[in-house]
């Protein structure tokens, strides 16, 4: 749903809102919650009503549920992506979901007004209590957390080092609710519900399969992509039900039609975007380059579409994925075709050992089967991209994207009868025009480094065409850090013997808490620099008395405490 217009004097101006709780997720940082705001009171205390205003709430404790009402102190801050590293899409993510502010309060400046038991708050109820499920059936941590992130969509259970492997290995679509898991689901329900058939129910059994999967996008949350694929299922279950023909791509197109109708912002999401490319790629070139006969050999048909089916995905949509990430994962093709086959299998099995365990009845062997394939396919994956030093950076240009979008379509056409001269010879050239425009590639996310604003050790963010690389210097030490730009020196370190310093021009010196006062008067004149960055972990009394050192001799400094994280971008 749309975020209705608000004045932006009036977000500024209000000190109190109203607000209906939708979701809450743990930090290490404290509690964060999503807050539907419908009342906002300005510095007079006069309220002002607002229609569907969703802000982020942070705070240390919250101990309310998902449909309680509540007031709290309003400040709001527009968000944005963390300065300590390179584009994260942050902001523009939750920018596409209505959420442009967040606010940070004392858990004593949030007050209970009442509880609504609404449709969202069921969901999200529901969906806590499975993940506490998940969480304690006994299965190893990290198991635990993939579970939720594949069955619930939370992603949020993931470490970032995990994330990062899925990103290189180019299975991120396993970690994000989609049509393929929708269509796992729909399998084993079907599997389960077989016995209709033998009593010639097979349309309820398509019915209740189809009423499950309608449960299951309510519980994770109406995901674009998984409201795309249960509307598929719900299109063709009527066909079904109805004894009509079937049509794929209409089911596709009527899907996407209501998603539109209902957000027309999802056009502009990535995951809506991609989903309906695979899907699109799925209908029309599933069945058609499948080799094997499906009435011959029906158990051979449905193995080899497995793996057929996982690169056809992969290859149609390669392009408009490396626009978005700027990266073209080497391994992908490889790592499709190993885990997507075998991912309905990890999840039935993962579900019998969550309801067993749920009952009391704990599996050990089931468990140790799980958490062995989940270490094993991260293993796996870090050791054919060589922990991501194999990924290719790469970023098509937006007419490249549209390019290979036409050609997918010609194909489609192609290799389903329609086959005029005129559509073969568009196809090559179009193809010719595609390899051309790939020597033009798109404007990529600028090479830097980033010396990030964190008060423990010194961090340093380096980004190059391969990857993005975190330097962490040890405590009270002094070490020098260069890449094919720029020459950095780190001093941590007190008493220092400035003769081992090697004495040369550093484009920035970075000073931290470990150096004292006496070895400023005798480093700053010593060494050359362009800029000084006073790292936040110096105390604010001695860093005034640097600053002010520095300000006489005319030279240029940066602090990162009052400044932020100290960016170079260059190309």
């Amino acid at each position: 749903m749309a975020q209705s217009k608000i004045s932006d004097s009036l977000i500024k101006n209000s000190i109190y809102a109203d607000g209906t709780v939708t979701s809450i997720s743990s930090t290490t940082g404290g509690d964060k919650c999503v807050i539907v705001i419908d009342n906002l009171f300005d510095s007079e205390l006069k309220s002002h009503s607002t229609e569907h205003f969703p802000i982020i709430l942070k705070t240390e404790t919250f101990d309310y549920v998902c449909g309680d009402r509540i007031r709290f102190r309003f400040k709001p801050i527009t968000i944005t992506d963390n300065p300590n590293y390179f584009n994260t899409r942050y902001a523009s993510h939750l920018a596409n979901k209505g959420i442009k502010y967040i606010s940070t309060v004392d858990s004593e400046e949030i007050f209970f007004l009442e509880h609504q038991t609404t449709l969202s708050s069921i969901a999200a109820n529901i969906r806590s209590t499975l993940e506490s499920k998940i969480e304690n059936c006994g299965l190893s941590t990290p198991t635990n957390h993939f579970l939720i992130t594949i069955l619930l969509g939370d992603r949020s259970y993931l470490d970032n080092d995990n994330r990062n492997s899925f990103a290189d290995g180019g299975i991120s679509h396993i970690i994000a609710l989609s049509g393929m898991h929708v269509g796992i689901l729909a399998g084993i329900l079907l599997w389960i519900l077989l016995p209709f058939n033998l009593i010639g129910r097979y349309k309820l059994r398509i019915i209740i399969t189809t009423i499950g999967l309608f449960i299951y996008a309510f519980i994770t949350g109406f995901n674009p992509s998984t409201v795309r694929a249960v509307l598929m299922v719900a299109a063709v279950t009527i066909t079904i039900v109805s004894e009509r023909k079937n049509n794929a791509w209409n089911s596709l197109l009527f899907a996407s039609f209501f998603i539109l109708l209902l957000n027309p912002e999802s056009l502009f999401d990535i995951g809506f975007q991609l989903s309906f490319l695979c899907v699109m790629a799925l209908i029309f070139f599933g069945n058609t380059l499948n080799p094997i006969n499906h009435k011959k050999h029906p158990i051979l048909y449905k193995v080899s579409s497995l793996f057929i089916c996982s690169i056809v995905a992969t290859v149609a949509t390669w392009c408009i994925s490396a626009y978005y990430f700027e990266i073209i994962p080497s391994m992908f093709l490889i790592l499709n075709v190993i885990t997507v086959p075998l991912l309905p299998l990890f999840i039935f099995l993962a579900l019998i050992y969550i309801c067993l365990s749920s009952i009391g009845c704990n599996i050990e062997l089931l468990a140790k089967i799980l958490d062995i394939a989940y270490n094993g396919l991260i293993e796996l994956i870090n050791w054919l991209t060589l922990n991501g030093s194999t990924s290719i950076h790469f970023k098509p240009s937006l007419l490249s994207v549209f390019i290979w979008t036409l050609i997918l379509l010609m194909l489609a056409y192609l290799c389903n009868g329609y086959k005029p001269k005129i559509l073969k010879y568009a196809s090559c050239c179009t193809f010719i025009i595609f390899i051309v425009c790939l020597f033009y590639p798109g404007n990529m996310t600028a090479k830097g480094i980033i010396v990030q604003d964190y008060s423990s050790n010194v961090s340093i963010l380096f980004k190059n065409k391969k990857s993005e690389q975190l330097f962490k210097a040890a405590s009270k030490s002094i070490c020098e850090i260069k890449d094919d730009f720029y020459n950095l020196l780190i001093i941590d370190q007190p008493d220092l013997d400035i003769n081992k310093i090697d004495r040369k021009k550093y484009n920035a010196i970075i000073l931290a808490s470990g150096i004292t006062m006496e070895d400023i008067y005798r480093v700053v004149p010593y060494l050359e620099t362009d800029v000084y960055i006073l790292h936040s972990s110096i105390r604010k009394k001695k860093e005034y008395k640097i600053q002010q050192y520095l300000d006489s001799l005319g030279l240029q400094y940066h602090s990162l405490r009052n400044d932020g994280p100290w960016r170079i971008i260059y190309n």
